[in-house]
């Protein structure tokens, strides 16, 4: 899967830009007032915005971390996993909105997409991770 030239991040880890592209996607269309109602905002909206935020902020952490030893990479392996998780939540409480909210499917298969993606990106990285630093498991 190629990322456009347009919007590749100079040096930067494609888990990283599929998450946040995800999670831009979910700050627009929650901050969408014709897609989640006002008497929302403070509900289920701020936990998906802050959920996305954190899934992006885990990804740049874990990036951040080159095991040296069995504890760094275990600490970078829950990163993955905790962004992994965060992907997965957001796109939980998407499904449950759309009967809640009568949210438009089509909004949200394409969120969905975009969170999917993100997901398995960071997956793949973390399965790569696991090949690269079998010494440390």
């Amino acid at each position: 899967m190629a990322v456009y030239k347009t919007q590749r991040k100079e040096g930067e880890l494609l888990a990283i830009t599929k998450a946040r592209d995800a999670a831009e996607y979910t700050l627009k269309i929650t901050h969408n007032e014709k897609v989640f109602p006002k008497k929302a905002r403070y509900t289920i909206v701020k936990k998906l915005q802050d959920k996305a935020v954190e899934m992006v902020m885990l990804t740049v952490e874990a990036n951040e971390i080159f095991p040296r030893n069995r504890l760094e990479y275990e600490a970078r392996h829950a990163k993955q996993i905790q962004a992994m998780a965060a992907a997965r939540a957001i796109m939980s409480v998407a499904d449950m909105c759309i009967e809640l909210y009568g949210i438009a499917p089509s909004r949200v298969e394409y969120w969905t997409k975009q969170l999917v993606v993100a997901r398995n990106t960071i997956s793949g990285w973390c399965k790569k991770d696991s090949e690269r630093f079998k010494q440390y498991q």
